[in-house]
């Protein structure tokens, strides 16, 4: 039976994973004793001898696998360490993506809201365009009436004068007066006669 410093045995990889295992089952055999009593009692020397030897070529064989075992979860987890980073720059590519389509969405919305107010505008110039336009008419035609009328006016007190210039015993053909502000009228009731003279027939009673 050996008997070992517990403090000399202490591996520097005892606490990571799967390390306590390893040593757990190397230590199987051996006895923690304080250091100064760290003796071997041997029964024979050949006994003792293979069992050293024996004993030493244990801890190397689970030395190597235990340093084998930790150098492939070292390279499981590089491995799962880069196929997370792999992960992590698609998601940030995704989301610069994303954020791009939404500034691309909000530009695009303040597009339109811009066409639609300038629509806007456009149509409110417009009617007050029309409505301009609209009042300008409105009082070019009242202008129009008052001058028709006017004339229209002038005229009855012509044929007014002319008729009281009539000598004696002539005949005045009767025109009949139309209340109305068309000028064709007027000019309708005077269709066939060229000569003002032909508005009067001499030869009435």
């Amino acid at each position: 039976m050996f008997r070992v410093c517990k403090e000399c045995f202490a591996p520097p990889l005892l606490a990571r994973s799967g390390g306590p295992t390893i040593v757990g089952a190397l230590l199987k055999d051996i006895t923690v004793a304080p250091h100064s009593t760290s003796t071997v009692n041997m029964a024979s020397s050949t006994s003792s001898t293979q069992e050293g030897h024996e004993s030493r070529q244990g801890t190397s064989d689970m030395w190597q696998g235990y340093f084998s075992e930790s150098l492939k979860m070292l390279r499981e987890h590089r491995k799962e360490l880069n196929e997370t980073k792999a992960t992590i720059e698609a998601q940030k590519l995704e989301i610069a993506d994303l954020k791009g389509r939404l500034t691309k969405s909000e530009d695009e919305k303040a597009w339109m809201h811009a066409m639609v107010k300038q629509s806007h505008e456009s149509h409110d110039s417009t009617v007050a365009v029309l409505n301009y336009n609209a009042e300008r008419l409105k009082s070019y035609v009242l202008e129009l009436e008052a001058e028709l009328a006017g004339e229209r006016l002038c005229h009855l007190e012509e044929i007014e004068t002319l008729q009281l210039k009539l000598k004696p015993g002539s005949h005045v053909i009767k025109i009949n007066r139309v209340d109305t502000s068309d000028a064709s009228t007027w000019v309708d009731n005077l269709s066939g006669h060229t000569r003002w003279a032909d508005l009067f027939d001499p030869s009435g009673p």
